[in-house]
């Protein structure tokens, strides 16, 4: 019996869907440059033909990868946070929210972490987002928060690059070890060891 529209459309959804999430953990792990389309097609599965069907490019792929599946990721995360709320409670609920999801049996959450905070750090060597939506970077939103705190007196005064830099690192190393592990040897620090080196008491 022949397939319906809706049967290919959600055989194409499922595919992409692969390909998207073994992208996101090569890319995770290996950065953007060292990821040949090569071992994308061999971890998937699928030939070059369908990779680039779909993508049309590695750097087609990418963007995709960055303007969905990573985006959607992270707004679950994000998901129940009061950005609106004041500075302090937004930086307790935010690491909460990152902890929580690197505690999850769900692998995809880490890469995606892991993935973002290297965005950073590799800014010149990875392709531009095609999304024309001006945002800035979380290095900025963080920077923002911090600052903020500062001038409400919730924060301590110190350097606040320096406290940026640090969460970041917290964080890298946190996802880092979550991918490499796994979920059942993982293990994840109290919250408060990382809020109470900004939150004064």
């Amino acid at each position: 019996m022949p397939k319906t529209k809706e049967q290919f459309e959600q055989i194409k959804k499922e595919r992409m869907e692969k390909i998207l999430s073994a992208s996101l953990y090569l890319f995770a792990t290996k950065g953007y440059n060292a990821v040949t389309t090569d071992e994308i097609t061999n971890y998937v599965g699928c030939s070059h033909g369908l990779l680039y069907h779909y993508f049309g490019s590695k750097e087609d792929l990418f963007s995709a990868l960055l303007e969905t599946k990573v985006k959607r990721i992270i707004r679950e995360i994000a998901d129940g946070i009061d950005f609106n709320a004041s500075p302090k409670f937004v930086l307790i609920d935010l690491v909460n929210a990152t902890l929580s999801s690197l505690k999850s049996s769900n692998d995809e959450y880490a890469c995606a972490i892991y993935l973002l905070l290297n965005l950073h750090l590799q800014r010149k060597d990875i392709p531009k987002p095609k999304s024309k939506e001006k945002k800035g970077s979380l290095f900025d939103f963080l920077y923002e928060l911090i600052e903020k705190g500062k001038r409400e007196g919730k924060f301590y005064n110190y350097n606040t690059k320096e406290m940026v830099i640090s969460l970041y690192a917290i964080f890298k190393g946190l996802s880092y070890s979550r991918i490499y592990i796994g979920s059942q040897r993982f293990t994840c620090p109290n919250s408060e060891i990382i809020t109470k080196m900004i939150i004064k008491e």
